[in-house]
């Protein structure tokens, strides 16, 4: 996921206030317009997404992420892990802001864009069921008033 999950944030407002949410349309008749409606979707996303890159990722962040790239090779690396921290580390080089590949260019920030911008809520989401466990809430449901 993108991080910081606030600079983000607009995009995934924009993306998910497109959305109907309700639209479940199934049968024959729905699919030509329900993939018609998801084809303008796709390109509504992929529009958000270069708007994203473009916005958000500078030398700063590519050189942040290309660090954490290659500490993650590293303990690819120290694990056996030999294929896996080759690709790592290619994703990391590219990722140098020296490098002459454009970040619009670049699968790995597209892919980590689409799925901060499409995945974000439910992160979110995720992230307060956690910090809210069941177990630690003390629920009485049988007061004895």
């Amino acid at each position: 996921m993108f991080d910081p999950m606030e600079r983000i944030q607009p995009y995934i407002d924009r993306y998910w206030s497109n959305r109907d949410l309700f639209d479940m349309s199934f049968g024959t008749r729905g699919r030509g317009k329900k993939s018609a409606h998801k084809r303008k979707s796709g390109i509504e996303l992929e529009t958000l997404v270069s708007e994203a890159i473009s916005e958000l990722v500078d030398n700063q962040w590519r050189t942040l992420y290309e660090s954490r790239l290659l500490r993650q090779g590293a303990l690819y690396q120290l694990a056996h892990r030999t294929e896996d921290a080759r690709l790592v580390r290619a994703v990391a080089a590219v990722l140098n802001p020296e490098s002459s590949i454009p970040a619009q260019e670049q699968a790995f920030i597209r892919a980590m864009m689409r799925l901060s911008i499409e995945q974000g809520p439910f992160l979110a989401l995720a992230e307060a069921f956690e910090a809210a466990r069941l177990n630690n809430i003390p629920i009485d449901l049988f007061p004895k008033d």
